[in-house]
């Protein structure tokens, strides 16, 4: 999303097909083009997608904007992703909290993150460019939020606005095993062995996430590991439905309804947003509306 638009170092352009455009790091997260988010077109070259609410942007990137997921741009609109992007969860995630409505009501106190921890991308200008992405990205868009809450009529949303903590962004030189970073390091040994056949159209290489994520108890010591483009835990793959049953990670969705479901006695069988909106706190399900309107 917007964390990822920051200046690369300016050897990588000598790599690139693009040269006047690689200088910058470029996001495939799709900007949304509404009356809302304030997007104009035509400052950034950008078209929307089959008549949709997603923009493709052309040489220029707008920051700050709310985005969906990358995706393929030729697909139909019906097909295309409608998750938020990854920072913008982080600003949703650092001033609503991780538990989300759905326990919201058994977790009145929203669980907020208080720092983020990047790995150094080696293509960037420098460290400080990269940080500021990130401060840009979610940091100072947090921040936003709380004085726009603070300067609100209903004092519920302003004492809630004095309890939100600005989370910190840091850099590290450290590369993360199974990250952006470490797979490139990976790519760039294998281009320099001797025994590798070099193909004809050898073109610098994109570097796709890790697809593993972790989770872990305070009180417990086992670690699960996830299976990001599933959501289900590191195993045997499922062939049935009984086998993804099994896999199912402790925070999918289905497990936190059943969680919800244990302590109360008035929680029928529902689909998975009527069952959310149904358990809900009324100040999240107003505080959630307040944000999406006034919010970054």
């Amino acid at each position: 999303g917007d964390a990822s638009i920051y200046e690369l170092d300016a050897n990588i352009k000598e790599e690139s097909p693009k040269s006047a455009e690689a200088v910058q790091q470029f996001t495939g997260a799709k900007v949304l083009a509404t009356a809302s988010t304030g997007v104009q077109l035509d400052r950034c070259d950008a078209k929307l997608i089959d008549n949709s609410q997603v923009a493709r942007e052309g040489s220029l990137q707008l920051l700050g904007k709310l985005r969906t997921k990358s995706g393929r741009s030729n697909l139909v609109a019906e097909r295309r992703s409608t998750s938020m992007s990854c920072s913008d969860k982080l600003v949703r995630w650092g001033i609503l909290g991780l538990q989300g409505c759905g326990l919201s009501d058994m977790i009145p106190d929203p669980i907020r993150f208080t720092t983020c921890v990047i790995s150094k991308d080696p293509r960037n200008a420098s460290n400080e460019k990269q940080k500021n992405a990130l401060d840009r990205s979610f940091c100072q868009r947090i921040r936003k939020v709380v004085d726009t809450f603070g300067g609100s009529p209903n004092g519920d949303i302003v004492a809630f606005a004095k309890l939100i903590k600005v989370p910190t962004a840091y850099i590290v030189d450290r590369i993360f095993l199974g990250g952006k970073a470490s797979m490139e390091k990976r790519r760039d040994d294998d281009n320099q062995s001797p025994n590798r056949k070099r193909k004809r159209n050898d073109k610098p290489m994109k570097y796709p996430p890790t697809g593993f994520s972790m989770n872990w108890i305070r009180s417990e010591k086992q670690v699960e590991v996830i299976v990001g483009a599933r959501g289900i835990r590191q195993g045997k793959k499922p062939n049935s439905e009984e086998d993804h049953r099994r896999l199912e990670s402790r925070l999918c969705r289905n497990q936190l309804q059943q969680l919800t479901k244990s302590g109360r006695s008035d929680s029928p069988n529902k689909q998975y947003d009527d069952w959310k909106k149904g358990v809900a706190s009324t100040f999240a399900q107003n505080l959630r509306a307040e944000l999406f309107h006034h919010g970054p």
